[in-house]
């Protein structure tokens, strides 16, 4: 059995890589704490599920009608569940000295943290939802393989969270696709390992009502140090920091006069985790 206890602070800017029809100022900020528990099942499966609290403080601090008239700085937090995942796995034992391993996983994301609404518009003016729960219960797929190799440990994994259908407020979150690949090497015999990992992260556009949002998705590129420290048998802390090197934020094309002509995205990622093992 592991507990996994993580915190993830995330800041987020204004971007897009179209015109921008109208002047935003977004400043957003979100905070997640996560317990997660993997329990054995015997035959190398195990289940997984983590449960994520989120506190979002989402600001618009200028913005203005298509007339160009203002409108006033809003300001929200929010506070609760997002949606959470469950997962069964397998892995498979170390083959021989290269010790490689491999594992593959199905599970659900279950809906239960809040959905929003969205304003009623249409077409061409829509813009994504930022929101805590995404309202429908979406497929995961996970895999991936390690290599030991002395000290060092080499590994790559891929998750994809498909979403087949729109919630009841007609919104459909873009379906995902991440893959990461991971060096981590043991330094002398501190108990303390330094890592780093790449990651690439694909995101289809958004849906609402059955028509593209066209402002959302799009493809990103991530550098994430890490550090690990064993702090004795059965007990880790981690702590590391995802910088984007590269992304793509999709956004409407010039010639389309969005009212929202660009995405929220994230800047930097801190997350710190404490991980306990007990038993086999």
């Amino acid at each position: 059995m592991a507990f996994h206890l993580g915190y993830e602070h995330r800041t987020e800017v204004y971007s897009g890589n179209g015109r921008v029809d109208n002047t935003l100022g977004e400043d957003t900020s979100i905070t997640t704490f996560t317990p997660e528990l993997s329990l054995s099942l015997g035959q190398g499966f195990s289940g997984t599920i983590a449960i994520p609290i989120v506190r979002m403080h989402y600001q618009i601090i200028r913005h203005q009608t298509m007339q160009g008239d203002p409108l006033p700085r809003y300001d929200e937090v929010q506070t609760g569940l997002s949606d959470v995942p469950v997962i069964i796995q397998w892995a498979g034992s170390p083959a021989g000295v290269s010790g490689v391993v491999a594992w593959g996983g199905l599970g659900l994301s279950v809906p239960i943290g809040l959905e929003r609404d969205y304003p009623a518009l249409r077409g061409m003016e829509f813009g994504e939802v930022l929101t805590m729960g995404s309202g429908t219960w979406d497929p995961l797929i996970v895999h991936g393989f390690g290599v030991s190799e002395n000290s060092r440990v080499w590994s790559s994994a891929v998750v994809l969270r498909w979403t087949p259908y729109e919630n009841r407020f007609g919104y459909r979150a873009g379906s995902v696709i991440q893959w990461e690949a991971a060096l981590q090497q043991a330094i002398l015999d501190t108990g303390v390992s330094a890592g780093l990992q790449l990651g690439y992260r694909h995101q289809w556009r958004a849906r609402r009502d059955g028509l593209d949002v066209l402002n959302s998705g799009g493809d990103w590129l991530t550098l994430t140090p890490e550090i690990r420290w064993r702090a004795k048998d059965g007990l880790q802390l981690v702590a590391k920091v995802g910088l984007p090197i590269w992304r793509d934020i999709y956004a409407g094309p010039d010639e389309i006069q969005q009212l929202v002509n660009g995405q929220t995205d994230a800047d930097q990622r801190w997350m710190l985790s404490v991980i306990y093992e007990m038993g086999e």
